[in-house]
């Protein structure tokens, strides 16, 4: 079993592969907001400079581990066919922040059945 299949670290996974997007929209916005001082200016950002730094490299660093995340995951995962996996392995790669979130609700996110049973044998109880 895949770690990112148990409860809560799959969900964590999942806030994770998603925040690469939310931060794209909140980039775009905070440059739109930006203050012109005029042409070839210096533009006032609503937020610092600095942290608006620290967030992109912070952004950039987990989209690179969750490629790597996702790429291993894809290749060992179970819910996937062999014959698909290779396929799988590199879209991750190559589609990242568009293609994870699609892998993750595919192939990751944990799967409830109606009588609330996950289908786990290591959730069920003895």
């Amino acid at each position: 079993m895949s770690f990112a299949r148990t409860g809560i670290a799959a969900w964590l996974l999942g806030a994770a592969t998603v925040w690469p997007l939310g931060y794209l929209v909140f980039f775009v916005a905070v440059v739109a907001a930006a203050n012109p001082s005029g042409f070839g200016g210096d533009a006032d950002l609503p937020i610092s400079e600095g942290l608006l730094w620290g967030l992109h490299l912070a952004t950039i660093l987990l989209i690179l581990m969750l490629s790597a995340t996702y790429f291993f995951n894809a290749l060992r995962n179970p819910r996937i066919p062999d014959e698909k996996r290779s396929f799988w392995a590199i879209a991750v790669l190559v589609g990242t922040v568009v293609v994870m979130p699609y892998y993750w609700w595919c192939f990751i996110r944990p799967i409830r059945s109606v009588d609330g049973d996950s289908g786990d044998p290591s959730e069920q109880s003895v």
